[in-house]
């Protein structure tokens, strides 16, 4: 079944004198069952949130009022389409009801795809009284290309294509930047099963280049989420031998290991974490790691999977000396 996604960014705005707006429509709070397989052409909308806000959703389905909530980073599914005829989304909660806007979703391009699932995805910042939203329009997921060229499944991808622009493995997997590591995994995951060549018969073998696409681009983020926790670890390590040394530096004198030595390993542990840190930035990746593609009838860079995977996991033992290190220091100045 084909998915589209609407992305909508609720943007935060300072209030001064608004003046509050209070619903017009009684809705009825429900908690009602989601469906979760619809028949083959009975579309319905799926909500996510990715704000950190819980939030409102007000409906009318079947000519009834309806209301539920859904929390930060959850999903909530109305339906079918063919019977929504009014979707609106409000902050949640008696401190924000005096002052609250409700936004109502524009229904227009959607009950155009009432056949198909419709993603909406809401983005808001509430960092004032109030916020806004900015509508960015319906953008169909990757949908089965009319080439032979698998790039051409991903629309972020031929975007930036066809702008001349070099293309990351989160183009490819739908995602902003700085995204968690649970989110590259649930986008693989959903990636993935849509383009399973079994659900492409006649076209198994583009369905395959796709996932293959798809696959390298994951295992690229994930080497790159594990290096930066590995980063993460690795600092905190620091900062305890740091704090460590600091309070037996007056008593360095008793043990076998003389103060400019550990210096010199906290010294070399701070260069290691520096030269992670310049490894996994984004600038490094555009400079050395890349590979030039040719695709609908243009050149475009995009990641290089074994030089990048290759360079996070050498990073990733030098952590592992560097904690190592870490830990040893550690042990001698507790023991002193």
């Amino acid at each position: 079944m084909k998915k589209n996604l609407l992305i909508i960014a609720l943007l935060p705005i300072l209030f001064f004198g608004m003046a509050s707006h209070a619903m017009e429509k009684e809705f009825e709070q429900i908690e009602a069952p989601e469906p979760k397989e619809a028949p083959r052409g009975i579309g319905r909308i799926k909500l996510v949130n990715r704000s950190n806000w819980k939030l409102q959703v007000n409906y009318i389905q079947a000519n009834k009022k309806l209301s539920r909530t859904i929390v930060g980073d959850g999903e909530l599914l109305l339906g079918p389409i063919k019977d929504i005829s009014e979707v609106s989304i409000q902050s949640y909660g008696q401190i924000w009801g005096a002052v609250v806007q409700v936004y109502p979703v524009d229904l227009k391009e959607i009950k155009e795809r009432s056949k198909e699932d419709v993603t909406v995805e809401i983005k808001a910042t509430l960092t004032a009284w109030t916020f806004t939203p900015q509508w960015l329009g319906v953008h169909p997921k990757a949908e089965l290309p009319q080439t032979e060229d698998p790039w051409d499944a991903f629309l972020a991808v031929r975007s930036r294509r066809n702008a001349g622009q070099w293309v990351a493995p989160r183009h490819v997997l739908g995602l902003p930047e700085n995204v968690s590591k649970d989110e590259v995994i649930k986008a693989f995951k959903d990636l993935s099963l849509k383009w399973h060549p079994d659900k492409h018969k006649g076209n198994e073998e583009l369905a395959t280049a796709i996932q293959q696409i798809i696959a390298d681009a994951k295992a690229t983020l994930i080497a790159y989420h594990d290096t930066l926790a590995d980063i993460e670890k690795t600092e905190q390590k620091l900062n305890e031998l740091k704090q460590l040394f600091e309070q037996k530096e007056n008593v360095l004198h008793k043990g076998k290991v003389g103060k400019s030595a550990i210096e010199e390993d906290i010294k070399k542990i701070e260069t290691n974490i520096a030269e992670a840190k310049k490894i996994t930035s984004w600038y490094e990746w555009l400079k050395d790691s890349t590979v030039t593609i040719v695709s609908g009838g243009k050149k475009f860079e995009k990641w290089n999977s074994p030089a990048l995977e290759e360079s996070f996991k050498q990073t990733q033992k030098g952590m592992e000396g560097s904690k190592e290190l870490a830990d040893n220091m550690i042990s001698y100045l507790k023991n002193l």
